[in-house]
């Protein structure tokens, strides 16, 4: 069974750099609005069964396009927002993304027991992320979609897929609408079969996606099927 899990198109936190994890969060920007309006066409090979977003509103405006266009409508999940900024939020500059991403990654690497400042620590994060991956792969749909974030995606991606290594999410890259597709065996295992790091339309609508996004990253691309 298949999953694909798609980033947010860009906010003007993504602009400005900050790491932005409060609910509900800002609204999409002129750019952003564009990468989503480009996603439908993206995915028009896949047959897609459902759309999930985040509680956050970028996830919802992303996944709208898509949803509308294959008569659905788009499910809110709490699950699977932002890995929680806490004492950082809002922050922008080296040090707060390097404290950021160092916890982060080591969840992705299977250290879950350090707490983001002020906030939630890795078993917490898997724990709501896997709750709702669960229930949607639970209906036996054909290709579900669930719209969230880049730190989120990256470290869920890291550690569940069998076939990655433990210094995937510091390494990879995922830009705005960038997406994972990913598979589960009928045992409960997980696979990354797809990576792509840019935006769904294609490079021309890159834009800032935000200071967890790179230069650190250098996967932009994958094809494990």
């Amino acid at each position: 069974m298949r999953l694909l899990l798609l980033r947010h198109a860009q906010t003007p936190s993504n602009v400005l750099g900050l790491l932005d994890s409060r609910i509900p969060g800002p609204d999409l920007t002129d750019l952003g609005r564009a990468q989503a309006a480009a996603v439908p066409r993206a995915l028009s090979a896949y047959p897609v069964s459902s759309v999930a977003a985040s509680t956050m509103v970028r996830t919802e405006q992303t996944g709208r396009p898509l949803a509308e266009e294959r008569a659905l409508t788009v499910a809110v999940e709490h699950g699977v927002h932002e890995i929680l900024a806490g004492d950082m939020e809002m922050a922008a500059g080296g040090e707060a993304l390097a404290r950021y991403v160092k916890i982060a990654w080591g969840w992705a690497a299977g250290d879950l027991s350090p707490r983001m400042p002020g906030a939630e620590n890795g078993r917490e994060f898997f724990d709501r992320f896997d709750d709702v991956v669960d229930r949607v792969m639970g209906r036996g749909e054909e290709f579900p979609v669930i719209v969230s974030h880049g730190a989120a995606i990256r470290v869920w991606t890291g550690l569940r897929c069998e076939n990655l290594p433990d210094s995937f999410a510091a390494d990879a890259e995922l830009h705005n609408t960038g997406s994972a597709l990913v598979e589960r065996s009928t045992s409960g295992r997980w696979k990354l079969l797809t990576w792509n790091a840019y935006p769904a339309g294609g490079t021309a609508l890159h834009g800032q996606s935000g200071q967890n996004d790179g230069p650190t990253g250098s996967l932009t691309e994958i094809d494990l099927r």
